[in-house]
């Protein structure tokens, strides 16, 4: 017998009563265990759902109804370098149930240089596209599930885990577009129509106007930029 060698005179001496009890404190925590594991899925289930509710939901420009829009206290956007996280703030913005940032919308270049000023200077059509672009971005572009698959050859996500909220929202106070280097790209290129594109856009919107300005080390940027770019250093990729 395995127990031939051990010595267990004391196990004699153990009261049934007391082997019962801890049975029962152990058969006890494993119930509240079970049910702590339960809850905590049904939670996570109840806002896959309620996420997923509104994500189908806002397919449609529509779906942003005049309370919506008219619940917006800020609108944003970008300027500033590329490889310096823009798109890494503009998602964890866009992940707070209170606002939509969506990723790489390009307002200035379609305000300046697409011509679509006709239609963006509505603000109830501004707004509405950028809904869907964070929509589409939610569903099947960096920030949703799809992009961890795309993470294995851009070496990152954009997916904010846990309870973000791409895609969805439950009160819109914030509103804009991350496209900081293309934005200064167009100013650059184009001061006085970017100056004239923000000023009607300012008249448009109707609320304050935020810019966002992302500092980083320049060392991370050329570390950043030669990593996403490939490019050989001394016969290596940059790491």
């Amino acid at each position: 017998c395995i127990f031939d060698n051990m010595q267990l005179s004391w196990l004699p001496r153990l009261n049934r009563c007391a082997i019962a009890l801890l049975t029962a404190f152990l058969g006890l925590i494993m119930v509240v265990f079970q049910a702590s594991t339960v809850e905590r899925c049904t939670s996570n289930t109840q806002r896959s759902i309620r996420v997923y509710t509104n994500v189908t939901r806002a397919q449609r420009p529509s779906d942003l109804s005049p309370e919506d829009i008219k619940s917006v206290r800020i609108f944003v956007f970008f300027v500033g370098y590329q490889r310096s996280g823009h798109s890494l703030v503009g998602s964890m913005l866009d992940a707070h149930p209170h606002a939509v940032v969506p990723h790489e919308f390009m307002l200035f270049e379609r305000l300046v240089d697409r011509n679509d000023n006709s239609t963006l200077f509505n603000r109830t059509i501004l707004y509405n596209e950028l809904w869907k672009h964070s929509v589409a971005d939610a569903t099947r572009g960096w920030r949703s599930d799809l992009a961890y698959e795309k993470a294995a050859r851009k070496g990152y996500t954009l997916a904010i885990g846990g309870t973000s909220w791409h895609g969805a929202f439950t009160r819109l106070k914030v509103i804009g577009d991350k496209s900081g280097g293309k934005a200064a790209r167009v100013f650059h290129r184009k001061p006085a129509e970017f100056r004239e594109a923000y000023e009607r856009l300012r008249i448009a919107v109707g609320v304050p106007i935020r810019v966002l300005h992302v500092v980083r080390d320049p060392f991370d940027i050329i570390a950043s930029d030669t990593l996403y770019a490939a490019s050989p250093v001394a016969g290596q990729r940059l790491r």
